[in-house]
């Protein structure tokens, strides 16, 4: 059976605005319809009923949250139903002269209550969009077409039953990308660059570090460079844990190490490679574990290395807790004149609390 759907999102560009990476947006739940007999439902008086299969759209305008796709909107397909459908899907964005622009997918996909989701991360290129707001967001919405095309088997009350093949791969053939990259990562085959840290060394691939880090796709672009000659990369101030994990997540985009203990120090990392996804995951673990022991240490780390959401949280905490942090020693090395920028910083929010202060007038 084949069905089409569009869904026109109001203000897309001012709701984009307000939404965080990973967040999305969904339409209401349409039908398709299918022939009565699907499912074998019938009325007492022996007339079929008709049956609709329920679908959904899913829209994250910044992207899914852990994919490096911020600058498209990733658009996805959820069934509703119970059961295993096996769908022919494609998206496509409604123009203003109702055609339709960068048409993805035509994609056949197996949808069932494990995997009941399918779509793209990278579906629509918010540069693109915004290049031609007239014609691909008129009046300012977004208009999603969905086409569809479902393969099912009707119920049969007689004969011998089709026998079901099983096209599904096996564990080993479905492992994710990032399970097989970590593989490559951890046996070091077809390496053709050495990272050493200390007395540890790390075969990686140059086509990996590059495509996640530009720091890396820098270092390697020049066979002038110390790197591009000797295809090693001497890491002198970073710990090798740290750089583990560090090229762990490029390899992965995954972490598997106790942050509590490694989060100021890969973080560090994190923002020296430009990695601001890791970067953002460091930051949101050290704000977990933000204390007054901590708290000057924090606020230096997120001021030297532009941590913003990490300052806020650091200069929030130290201002309700001002008396206690004062007697540490972080702050101590923050009043001493080794950061001044920053001491400015925290005496200027210091008044502009105690301004908003109300002082009742006193009745002589």
């Amino acid at each position: 059976m084949k069905g089409r759907h569009q869904w026109t999102i109001d203000n897309f560009l001012h709701r984009a605005q307000f939404t965080e990476v990973g967040d999305s947006l969904c339409s209401l739940v349409f039908g398709v319809p299918v022939e009565p007999s699907y499912g074998g439902g019938s009325s007492a008086g022996g007339t079929s009923k008709p049956t609709e299969l329920p679908f959904q759209l899913e829209v994250f305008p910044n992207g899914e949250e852990g994919e490096d796709n911020c600058d498209y909107v990733a658009v996805f397909l959820t069934s509703r139903k119970q059961g295993e459908l096996d769908v022919k899907y494609d998206f496509s964005v409604l123009k203003s002269d109702n055609s339709c622009w960068g048409r993805i997918g035509n994609t056949f996909k197996r949808f069932c209550p494990d995997q009941n989701s399918w779509g793209y991360g990278k579906a629509f290129s918010k540069a693109k969009l915004m290049e031609k707001q007239n014609e691909l967001l008129p009046h300012g919405c977004l208009t999603i077409v969905c086409n569809l095309e479902i393969f099912y088997s009707d119920k049969t009350t007689q004969g011998k039953k089709k026998p079901r093949l099983d096209f599904s791969p096996s564990s080993e053939a479905s492992m994710k990308l990032g399970d097989q990259l970590s593989e490559a990562f951890n046996c070091g085959e077809f390496s053709d660059v050495t990272l050493v840290c200390g007395e540890k060394k790390f075969p990686c691939h140059k086509v990996i570090l590059s495509s996640r880090s530009d720091v890396f796709k820098a270092m390697f672009s020049h066979e002038s460079t110390r790197e591009g000659q000797t295809n090693q990369v001497d890491i002198t101030d970073t710990e090798p844990d740290t750089l583990e994990q560090l090229l762990k997540y490029i390899y992965s985009d995954k972490l598997d190490c106790d942050m509590s203990n490694l989060a100021s120090s890969l973080m560090r990392a994190a923002d020296k490679y430009n990695i601001p996804r890791l970067k953002s995951l460091c930051e949101e673990a050290i704000c977990n574990n933000i204390e007054v022991s901590n708290s000057a240490e924090v606020l230096v780390l997120a001021h030297m290395h532009e941590a913003n959401n990490l300052k806020a949280m650091a200069v929030d905490f130290i201002m309700n807790n001002l008396n206690k942090v004062s007697e540490t020693p972080g702050w101590s090395n923050i009043t001493s004149g080794q950061h001044p920028k920053l001491l400015g910083e925290m005496f200027k929010t210091l008044m502009e609390r105690l301004k908003s202060i109300t002082v009742p007038n006193s009745t002589p």
